[in-house]
């Protein structure tokens, strides 16, 4: 494991060195890399398999060192109750946060990636569906989602972070984006997690404008996963107009890294 973590270090060294890597958008990869919404949430995909304490350390450090304060922050274990021990979700992560001087907030949504059977169970149920994160059926009609994966992001992100079905006292993401006034929303993760990030953060960028109709600013959404299997199915040809423009406002916030020797 320890030879594993130093070769990503050094590739990733290597590619920051690299001023003439780019992406398939033409995008240079070495600022991709060196942006700090990119190093925030490279960050959080790795130390959220640590556990809730060492990520809530890691990234209130790492927010310290770049100026920021951390205003709330939330994990959800995945399991069912708090005496159990077996995981029957998929852990994921919230941070709101903004500048120490003062300035407009942001909030990182971060999921974990492949460490239980369960996790692998879901990996394996591939077959493609129209996803109920969508909304309406007449939203996204032709684009379908992996179903193990879709149902991973409805257990936890729909219920905990779009509302639905909160626990008495708990403020659903619209509610907590409207008091702290958050401008930009990142969604991070590896492998799994990035997949399930993938997904969170098109559901957000279909649902957010009509669950925050009233706020002038709906909050930006990025997405920065890692070495993230494509979660989403769709036939270019049958995209209707609305979801072409979906698609082309998600692909150009959304960057998936992969390093060669990450056998994810």
């Amino acid at each position: 494991m320890g030879n594993s973590q130093n070769n990503a270090n050094n590739k990733f060294a290597e590619v920051i060195r690299n001023s003439e890597s780019w992406t398939s958008r033409d995008e240079n990869v070495c600022a991709i890399l060196k942006d700090e919404d990119c190093a925030i949430c490279a960050m959080a995909s790795k130390q959220i398999y640590e556990g809730e304490d060492t990520l809530s350390q890691s990234m209130r450090l790492a927010f310290g060192e770049r100026g920021y304060t951390v205003l709330r922050e939330k994990y959800f274990d995945g399991k069912l109750h708090n005496e159990h021990d077996v995981e029957c979700h998929q852990p994921m992560s919230t941070f709101i946060y903004r500048p120490t001087r003062g300035g407009p907030c942001k909030m990182l949504i971060t999921f974990r990636g492949s460490v239980t059977a369960t996790d692998w169970v879901t990996n394996a149920d591939a077959a493609p569906i129209r996803s109920p994160l969508w909304g309406d059926k007449e939203e996204l009609p032709h684009v379908k989602v992996h179903k193990g994966w879709v149902g991973a992001v409805w257990d936890r992100y729909a219920e905990k972070v779009l509302g639905w079905d909160l626990e008495t006292g708990e403020l659903s993401a619209p509610e907590l984006l409207k008091e702290f006034n958050v401008e930009k929303i990142l969604f991070a993760g590896h492998s799994l997690g990035g997949a399930l990030a993938q997904i969170a953060s098109l559901a957000a960028m279909v649902k957010l404008p009509k669950l925050l109709g009233e706020l002038k600013i709906v909050p930006k959404v990025r997405t920065f996963v890692f070495a993230a299997p494509m979660p989403f199915h769709f036939n270019e040809e049958r995209l209707n107009s609305k979801e072409e423009k979906v698609l082309a406002n998600y692909t150009d916030s959304s960057y998936n890294i992969v390093f060669d020797m990450d056998v994810v």
